[in-house]
């Protein structure tokens, strides 16, 4: 495959993703995760910025962002809880990687994730 796009439960600074043992919840098989994400030469992680309450908005004037709600669980961590994708080996796979939410997105670069967009709006990065 040359491209695919998969959630992303939790992501770290260095673009580590976990997918299968999230917070409070029972442990689930990384399925074909990570088959598809290592053979893959592009790969897009999609998540919102915030989990578990999260409400947001677009204002159809303006097309800016509003956050109505956060979310109580953050995407981004200093470290995930469980590896099911590795940046490194991505990187030395020459990997293009995204990691794309409502309101950012970054991509992986040789000393982790570097914000590469942001979303019109009022809110907290």
């Amino acid at each position: 495959m040359s491209i695919c796009f998969l959630g992303a439960g939790e992501c770290d600074e260095m673009g580590n993703i976990n997918v299968s043992r999230l917070v409070d919840s029972k442990i689930i098989g990384p399925g074909g995760f990570i088959d598809i994400t290592q053979s893959t030469r592009r790969v897009i992680f999609m998540g919102t910025f915030t989990k578990k309450g999260l409400q947001v908005d677009v204002d159809s004037r303006t097309k800016k962002l509003k956050i109505i709600k956060e979310g109580e669980l953050p995407m981004f961590k200093s470290s995930v809880r469980e590896v099911s994708f590795n940046a490194a080996q991505a990187r030395l796979n020459g990997q293009l990687v995204k990691y794309v939410t409502e309101r950012a997105v970054f991509v992986l670069s040789d000393h982790g994730l570097v914000l590469s967009e942001v979303a019109p709006g009022k809110y907290t990065i």
